[in-house]
């Protein structure tokens, strides 16, 4: 499992963590959305963090491409 999966399934039982103990406590509605506002911000920066980073995304060279740019060197 690549740490990037692990990171987003943090992120996932984090969330239903706080979803889960705010259905259970007696805070104010404002500050309970505001918890859950936080969490989804939190992944979502992460998220684009994580697409953003190098290697992602792109597709692998073809052999043939790979072998004809390294026989020009």
């Amino acid at each position: 499992m690549s740490a990037q999966t692990i990171l987003i399934i943090c992120y996932l039982l984090l969330a239903v963590l706080v979803l889960l103990s705010l259905k259970h406590s007696s805070l104010a509605r404002p500050f309970k959305l505001a918890l859950v506002v936080i969490t989804s911000a939190f992944y979502m920066v992460t998220w684009f963090h994580i697409s953003g980073s190098a290697g992602m995304g792109q597709p692998r060279p073809d052999a043939r491409h790979l072998s004809s740019a390294l026989d020009s060197y």
